[in-house]
């Protein structure tokens, strides 16, 4: 049986001025890997190790959360840091959608239990776009700032209307991403 390291997600077209914020922290000369703006994507559920014979139990899922779920739109507004300003780890583009993908997201997490999927604990999820991963930072205040001149940039605005399992393999040089099965939202 073959197994792949799975995800649930919305994918991203990186707009122009998405691209322009990647080199523009590409040219920090910090300690950093950008997300390919081919593989941008908000996660809406992260499955890990996912057995092949359950694709099609997976969709299955996808389809009756999608029964009650009408396309929608999102603005790409901002950016932030995970954990925090203090310790920056990751940098992401904040995502503005009225809940919709976080209610998305809980169905998710609650259905897939029935499939063995462990049910994530999540403490406020927050839709967001991951653009970059630090490694070691050098000059921490240079991203402070670029923050603060990003607070309530619009990257994009976009509807919403389908969303998809990934399968995700690592290689040398990133991860690389395929999509499995797609789902329509009403």
């Amino acid at each position: 049986m073959s197994i792949f390291r799975g995800f649930i997600a919305v994918e991203i077209n990186a707009s122009p001025s998405i691209v322009k914020l990647i080199d523009e922290i590409e040219k920090t000369g910090e300690d950093i890997k950008t997300v390919e703006p081919c593989n941008m994507h908000v996660t809406l559920k992260f499955l890990g190790d996912t057995e092949e014979s359950s694709i099609d139990d997976i969709e299955d899922v996808m389809k009756r959360i999608s029964e009650n779920e009408s396309s929608f739109n999102v603005k790409l507004r901002g950016l932030g840091f995970f954990p925090d300003e203090r310790y920056i780890r990751v940098v992401y583009v904040n995502v503005e959608d009225n809940g919709r993908l976080s209610n998305i997201s809980d169905k998710l997490n609650d259905e897939l239990t029935v499939l063995g999927y462990e049910k994530e604990e999540k403490h406020g999820f927050q839709p967001h776009l991951t653009v970059a991963r630090v490694k070691r930072l050098k000059n921490k205040e240079g991203f402070l700032d670029l923050k603060r001149r990003y607070v309530d940039f619009l990257f994009d605005e976009f509807i919403v209307d389908r969303f998809m399992l990934k399968k995700s393999v690592l290689t040398q040089r990133g991860p690389v991403y395929t999509t499995l099965r797609t789902v329509c939202l009403k």
